[in-house]
């Protein structure tokens, strides 16, 4: 088959066309973003690049590649594809086959407030919503033992990479998050803290066909993560995880939900629950583990927009306990620890061993080195500017 992946020169879109490769298919990658001397993963047949200076101008672009190229299915690589490809699926639909959810879905489904409203209405544990007062409130009347955090301000909206979350432990630290995070992201959402550590938040990838039944599933512990406490994956291991799926469908129900989601959990380790701290309308940042422990599921999403998938009964489609690690921030991970440890080596030895076995998903490969260059040269060029990338 003939497919256009969007957003190519992303980790994810990388990784989405090495997965369509690796099935005999072609694959021409599209973005907004050129490449340094026009470099492109070799598993890409074709590359494409545009410049848009709004929402509309980009989708007319793209609908122009479309019917250039005429594929058999089109794959947004990232969430930002998603949400700009949402209220064009009937349109698009004429053209080539698409996965995608209608623009309320998903603008409901990221939107952390009808979140927590809905798991309340349907008794799915989630960290309880707080109003502005009630988190003052709540952070005074613990301010003697304010050394950890128990109030949560983030992003209302889906940011992705952990960014803009606030882990709040003081009433006074309150305000000026809200503040900066309206400045940075817009409107914010205010919940309670689930206690216990980094490594028991577990994530939950899932994709739903045309009828919006799941098609299949893959789920991970995660074991470090960078920046810590907020930031993606770094280390994580794969588990089984069929009762918290069960608990999500009715959302997805809900919702006629078309495509793939990455739920968060994290597990109370007061109670052992485990409560569903966010969903998001797209492929996992880890999507290259998934892919590694056989659930490719840039494939199983063609064959779903194209109506050729089986329906998942829930028993797991790959091995528990495989081990991903992303090198590179999985060595910013141990630097930080060993350095807050005051330097102790078993702190390394630690980490090692954590992450002793075989290790799969790791977003490089030297089989495909023009994305590791073109990334490296945009970001000599970007400390050559005044801001950071957005990339």
């Amino acid at each position: 088959m003939k497919i256009i992946v969007l957003g190519c020169t992303r980790n994810l879109g990388i990784a989405t066309i090495r997965a369509l490769a690796s099935s005999s298919n072609s694959v021409i990658g599209v973005d907004d973003r050129p490449m340094p001397l026009r470099l492109s993963s070799r598993f890409a047949a074709k590359y494409e690049s545009y410049t848009a200076e709004t929402e509309e101008e980009e989708y007319d672009l793209i609908e122009r590649l479309v019917r250039k190229h005429e594929p058999s299915a089109l794959v947004p690589g990232s969430a930002r594809f998603t949400q700009l490809l949402a209220p064009h699926t009937e349109q698009l639909s004429t053209l080539t086959n698409v996965l995608l959810p209608d623009s309320q879905s998903y603008l409901q489904l990221t939107d952390k407030t009808w979140l927590s409203e809905t798991c309340r209405k349907l008794d799915i544990p989630a960290p309880r919503q707080l109003s502005v007062q009630e988190a003052i409130d709540h952070l005074s009347e613990r301010q003697v033992e304010a050394t950890k955090p128990t109030v949560v301000i983030k992003p209302r909206e889906d940011i992705g990479a952990g960014r803009g979350v606030r882990m709040i432990s003081r009433a006074e630290e309150v305000v000026p998050a809200l503040e900066e995070i309206a400045e940075e992201h817009g409107s914010s959402f205010v919940s309670e803290f689930v206690p216990g550590p980094a490594e028991d938040m577990v994530a939950v990838n899932l994709l739903f066909d045309r009828n919006s039944q799941l098609v299949d599933y893959f789920a991970f512990r995660k074991l470090r993560l960078w920046p810590p406490k907020t930031g993606v994956t770094a280390l994580g291991r794969s588990i089984f995880a069929g009762d918290l799926v069960r608990r999500l469908l009715p959302i997805f129900e809900s919702l006629n939900w078309r495509g793939p989601a990455d739920a968060e959990f994290k597990i109370d380790d007061t109670t052992g629950e485990a409560k569903l701290l966010e969903i998001n309308g797209r492929f996992s940042g880890a999507l290259p583990f998934s892919i590694a422990c056989g659930v490719n599921f840039p494939r199983l999403l063609c064959d779903a927009a194209m109506g050729k998938n089986s329906q998942s009964d829930l028993s797991p489609q790959y091995h528990e306990g495989i081990i991903y690690w992303n090198p590179r921030l999985f060595v910013k991970c141990v630097w930080s620890d060993w350095r807050m440890s005051g330097y102790q080596w078993n702190t390394i030895a630690e980490a090692l061993s954590q992450a002793s076995g075989k290790k799969v998903g790791t977003p490089w490969r030297l089989d495909d080195p023009a994305p590791i260059i073109g990334k490296a040269l945009i970001a000599c060029k970007d400390l050559a500017s005044i801001g950071p990338s957005r990339y």
